[in-house]
């Protein structure tokens, strides 16, 4: 995939953002099926750099992400 488009995993995961050569890079809001929510910037598939993770409870935690782990300064 590449460019802009959405991704749905058959165990009910949603990507909607920037693609590029097959991977998450750029923008984009994924989706667990538990009702978490990621919004904001990838790289190399993973979550880097600011983003807004948004729990089913109503809390949320913003903060720079790095491999798909919260790093640095960050909020929730």
């Amino acid at each position: 995939m590449e460019g802009e488009g959405t991704y749905m995993w058959p165990d009910g995961r949603v990507f909607c953002g920037d693609w590029k050569q097959g991977k998450k890079q750029g923008l984009g809001v994924f989706m667990w099926p538990n009702g978490q929510i990621y919004q904001g910037e990838f790289k190399n598939d993973k979550q880097n750099g600011e983003g807004t993770l948004h729990y089913p409870d109503g809390k949320k935690y913003k903060g720079i992400w790095r491999e798909n782990k919260k790093h640095g300064k960050g909020y929730y």
